[in-house]
């Protein structure tokens, strides 16, 4: 409104946009595979074996003797090529017009397109870690030992066990736990938690009790996915699923990323190459829009993980 009380109407603010989308909040994955940039799209990882852990004869010398030699190895696995990630959406030209601004109809656009990719690679990292060819130090619940069974599961034994089963595949011991939502609303109202929050008159399990329940085995971070796909065949009713199943993990995951830290896996991505374009057809006129990005999850060390299977029905 200027001096003479004249109203301005902006069009995109005069209309609303709903999309099912899942909050970036709701995505774990970034956490657990922390995201590294390669300049190309082969690119070599190194590593060492475990002779690190051997215990050298002697380190003793004396007068000119030589120094004792120890020997490590250096490995190095070639990577790649990183596959190409892309997804696209036409925007016809009668879409520009009625979305009252072309700025705000690609906005929904571009949001649209990243909110699936983001949702796919979430998908696919959980699919490796579910996956028992590839992490094989686990353990399936079934029945009565399922966590949604309040009456005769132990959670907190199960966990317990995997902690010890864990530190004795791994010097890296497990600082970090995560599951999805609804193994989550399980652990919350289980009488074996909390029966060990005390004589509190309000007894609530909050992730900050869960850690510091689980704060003596060196549990410091929880993450909880509530990242949600449709289930549902095309065109039917949907059906909301968790991305990240009815599974527990607990891992090692390294705070700082880098050369000579350990972690489980990595994303890595082509450094500078992730890109959205626009490009005029005119069969129908319109935009394509083109979301790409170069990237690929490595598992690894898979022996920082341990998972249950299944803790629910």
């Amino acid at each position: 409104m200027d001096g003479n009380s004249r109203l301005y109407v902006v069009p995109e603010l005069t209309t609303t946009f709903q999309m099912w989308q899942n909050l970036d909040t709701s995505f774990i994955g970034k956490y657990i595979f922390p995201a590294v940039p390669v300049p190309n799209e082969m690119f070599y990882v190194w590593s060492a074996g475990k002779e690190h852990l051997t215990i050298p004869t002697s380190t003793i010398r004396f007068g000119q003797a030589k120094a004792p030699r120890t020997h490590f190895s250096r490995n190095t696995a070639l990577k790649g090529p990183l596959n190409e990630h892309s997804l696209s959406d036409f925007i016809t030209e009668r879409q520009y017009k009625l979305g009252g601004s072309s700025l705000s109809v690609e906005n929904q656009t571009v949001e649209s397109i990243a909110s699936q990719m983001q949702l796919v690679d979430e998908a696919a990292l959980f699919t490796v870690l579910s996956d028992t060819n590839q992490l094989t130090h686990f353990q399936t619940l079934s029945g009565g030992a399922q966590w949604s069974d309040h009456g005769n599961s132990n959670p907190f034994n199960d966990i317990t066990n995997m902690v010890t089963s864990q530190t004795q595949l791994s010097p890296m011991p497990p600082n970090t736990a995560w599951c999805s939502n609804e193994v989550w609303l399980q652990i919350v109202n289980h009488p074996d938690f909390l029966a060990r929050l005390g004589l509190a008159q309000d007894r609530v399990m909050s992730q900050e009790g869960f850690l510091k329940l689980l704060q003596p085995y060196g549990i410091e971070k929880l993450y909880i996915s509530k990242a949600k796909y449709n289930s549902a065949n095309p065109n039917q009713t949907a059906t909301l699923a968790p991305v990240v199943g009815k599974h527990f993990w607990i891992g090692y995951v390294t705070d700082t990323p880098g050369q000579m830290q350990i972690n489980g896996g990595y994303k890595f991505y082509l450094d500078g190459f992730k890109r959205v374009t626009r490009e005029y057809t005119n069969n129908p006129p319109g935009n394509e829009i083109v979301n790409t990005d170069f990237y690929d999850y490595e598992l690894l060390s898979a022996d920082v993980y341990y998972w249950l299977q299944n803790v629910i029905a």
